[in-house]
């Protein structure tokens, strides 16, 4: 399992200054097995967790701290992905983001890397191609060392979420989320005062097809 916590008591055994990322391994019978607490002295919040094929783990969270376990912050919110082995230990780390608000929704594991989806309205660092100063669907991979495969924005010039992503056979993405623009990458709306359904299937690169 994994989330945030305050808590340096109890079933938490430290915390670093403020919310952080709290990870919980259970046995079949609901007993812990072991727990790990990483962070910084600001906010660190677990949005997403994958078991990966080397039985470890991937945790995508969201950070605003850049102290602690977090090496570092771009400016409000970034990306802060942790991969772990099976015991929870640390095996490398690394943020993504800009300026602005970036925050990973979802992760999913590849042929040869992970992919990490969320939301950024940064026009600057790693977020190239911003629609506009409002939420894009942020989307980029990873290779299994956590170098950086490539990077998209999906939007227009009003604000676009992120709920999920699937995998296909092709290698390609199907992501499903909400779209408020009729510009850019959103070709038509239903109804433009609120958001709409948007669904984007794309190729391996991450190329809307």
């Amino acid at each position: 399992m994994a989330g945030t916590t305050f808590s340096n008591d109890g079933d938490v055994g430290s915390n670093n200054g403020f919310y952080d990322v709290w990870l919980v391994k259970l046995d079949a019978l609901g007993q812990i097995q072991w727990e790990k607490n990483y962070g910084g002295s600001a906010i660190d919040v677990a949005k997403d967790v994958i078991q990966t094929s080397d039985g470890g783990y991937l945790v995508a969270a969201r950070s605003n701290s850049e102290d602690g376990d977090v090496p570092m912050n771009n400016g409000d919110w970034d990306n802060w992905i942790l991969k772990l082995d099976a015991a929870g230990v640390l095996e490398w780390q690394t943020v993504h983001g800009g300026n602005g608000h970036d925050e990973p929704q979802v992760c999913a594991e590849t042929a040869d890397g992970y992919i990490i989806g969320g939301r950024s309205n940064s026009e600057n660092g790693e977020v190239v191609g911003n629609h506009s100063w409002t939420f894009d669907m942020w989307v980029y991979k990873l290779a299994f060392d956590g170098s950086l495969f490539w990077q998209r924005c999906y939007g227009g010039t009003s604000s676009e979420e992120l709920y999920d992503i699937q995998l296909m056979p092709d290698g390609g993405l199907v992501m499903a989320g909400e779209g408020a623009s009729d510009d850019g990458d959103v070709t038509a709306t239903c109804d433009t005062a609120f958001s709409d359904f948007w669904v984007v299937r794309t190729d391996a690169a991450g190329t809307i097809m």
